[in-house]
């Protein structure tokens, strides 16, 4: 409901490709296109990992690069030195940001 008022906001340096299988562009409405082969679930890591690489999912999402509110560019540039600091500093810890952590860059 909210993606059909709004757009949601990707920064510039976060890219389209989320993982090896998985797309996200940019689009009129919230969809996805799953491509790939169905298996039928067995057990077994070579299975797993031979599944993982038929499958691809390409995301279409109403998203917008120019930042709505200038507290969001804000905190992206302090979560961006936050980790450049972890990783200097604390080289050892796991990152404490979550799963947004893997789209910002600590360089």
């Amino acid at each position: 409901m909210l993606l059909k008022e709004e757009n949601l906001f990707f920064p510039s340096w976060i890219g389209d490709r989320f993982a090896k299988t998985v797309l996200v562009k940019p689009g009129p409405a919230l969809a996805y296109i799953y491509t790939g082969i169905a298996l039928p679930a067995l057990p077994g890591k070579r299975y797993q990992k031979l599944r993982r690489r038929l499958h691809r999912y390409t995301f279409s999402v109403p998203i917008t690069r120019q930042c709505p509110d200038p507290v969001l560019e804000e905190r992206f540039a302090f979560l961006r030195e936050l980790k450049r600091y972890n990783a200097h500093h604390l080289p050892h810890f796991a990152d404490l940001d979550g799963q947004l952590g893997r789209l910002i860059p600590a360089h």
